[in-house]
């Protein structure tokens, strides 16, 4: 097996291109972390081989390719862009939602390190397609698990990189065949099986493979009401098909995570629907955020999804942290000297929000107080002296011999009697009886020993 290379770099910040965010968000599942270092991603895009390393400034690459497979690699930089939309300004983008969108705005100024960089990918059709039919009740991990067990079992080998093999994507000829559907579900797809074999069948039955691509040219309803004659794919995944490698970049795709987001953030359900998702609320809530965001509403959707996922909220949180010692430093008003109650309003919501407290629109200033001496400045609690004699665990009590000052020394350390009451032990026969718990035996709390002391 011959292998060719090709090596560039692409110049572009992490602030125009996060590689994390893009090739590990719920986009693309043919993508790896290496094991060594957390900025560089392996992956396979059509028959060649990436490995993108990303710094702050720009992007590293190495292409590898099979000459046997691919006799002309290609304009690798072109070819880059096109898949990661980088001919679009995403700083205008940015800018032009967070105008229209005051919510947008806050998650960025709060989340710019984690949440900057994230553009929608221009996948091929027939590779984003069959993924999403996994997609169905199944998370991001499994997902990765099952599109790379289809590449291994029904896809062309690439090549073997640092001990792992690299396989095309599969063919729809060759998932349209008789055995596709048995073999995956003894590889656990369930009930997807069925439906990966049937929509290659369907596709291949009725049109040609450049089908999916000429889709590219067809209007968003057009091409949604063709996807959703394809086994498998109802009207998310037709969205998911259409915003990631079709060019609707109006395209919704309603999920549970989209779904909460216009319950809880922008009140787009209306309260009488349903937890479950109609079809009427499904067109509700997308056509809401199109009119909010505009023509490239999938893409702003694409980036509150992901501010949305698990594997990124660890980072957000990191985020928060070092913002709120930034922000101790510098801000007057955070300073534990400050009492809460002199606060404006504004300033005691953007303190709580800085410690991640999730805040509605309807607190009162006392409200926000008693958040603030809760979770920014508690107040000090006063000490008690815990009655649960049990937890100190004595070796052993004796009588001894002890002076009198020593006695009332003793009396005062322990039990913190007053002096008028010591006054009575001047008077007192020479053998006198302190009380003192037995804190090694098993009665309950109220029993006592006597210790004598003789003088």
């Amino acid at each position: 097996m011959t292998f060719n290379f090709i090596k560039g770099i692409l110049s572009y910040s992490k602030k125009d291109l996060n590689l994390k965010a893009c090739l590990r968000g719920g986009q693309s599942f043919r993508w790896f972390i290496s094991k060594d270092d957390e900025n560089e991603f392996t992956g396979v895009i059509r028959d060649k081989i990436f490995t993108l390393r990303q710094s702050e400034a720009s992007i590293e690459y190495t292409v590898h390719y099979n000459q046997l497979i691919t006799k002309h690699p290609g304009n690798i930089d072109e070819e880059l862009k096109e898949y990661f939309h980088l001919n679009e300004d995403l700083g205008d983008l940015y800018r032009n939602w967070s105008q229209k969108d005051a919510n947008f705005c806050k998650r960025i100024e709060q989340y710019g390190n984690v949440l900057n960089g994230i553009r929608v990918l221009r996948l091929d059709p027939v590779e984003n397609l069959f993924s999403f039919i996994c997609s169905s009740n199944n998370n991001i991990k499994r997902i990765t698990q099952m599109v790379n067990n289809m590449c291994c079992h029904f896809g062309e080998l690439i090549g073997t990189l640092n001990d792992t093999d690299y396989y095309m994507f599969p063919s729809i000829e060759r998932l349209s065949q008789n055995d596709v559907e048995d073999k995956l579900r003894k590889l656990n797809f369930g009930y997807r099986a069925k439906f990966i074999n049937q929509a290659a069948v369907y596709i291949k039955n009725n049109f040609d493979e450049q089908w999916l691509f000429s889709l590219r040219e067809n209007s968003y309803t057009d091409t949604i009401n063709e996807l959703i004659k394809i086994p498998g794919i109802g009207k998310k995944v037709a969205d998911c098909i259409s915003l990631m490698s079709l060019d609707k970049l109006e395209a919704i795709p309603v999920d549970t995570h989209v779904l909460n987001l216009a319950r809880n953030m922008y009140n787009f359900v209306p309260k009488e629907a349903k937890k479950s998702l109609s079809d009427k609320t499904y067109k509700q809530i997308a056509d809401s955020f199109r009119q909010l965001w505009g023509k490239y509403a999938g893409w702003a959707q694409t980036v509150m999804f992901i501010d949305d996922l698990a594997e990124f909220k660890k980072e957000k949180n990191n985020q928060v942290e070092k913002s709120e010692k930034l922000t101790l430093k510098r801000s007057v008003s955070d300073s534990m000297d400050i009492e809460p109650g002199l606060l404006p309003i504004e300033e005691l919501r953007r303190i709580l929000e800085n410690k991640g407290i999730k805040l509605g629109d309807s607190q009162s200033k006392q409200e926000l107080i008693e958040l603030y001496l809760k979770f920014v400045k508690p107040q000090p609690q006063r000490l008690r002296k815990s009655c649960k004699h049990e937890e100190t665990k004595v070796v052993s009590l004796k009588l001894e011999n002890i002076s009198l000052s020593e006695a009332k020394e003793r009396r005062q350390k322990r039990f913190k009697t007053n002096l008028d009451h010591d006054q009575e032990m001047e008077t007192s026969p020479k053998k006198i009886t302190l009380k003192r718990p037995n804190l090694n035996s098993s009665k309950k709390d109220g029993d006592i020993k006597k210790l004598k002391f003789d003088f």
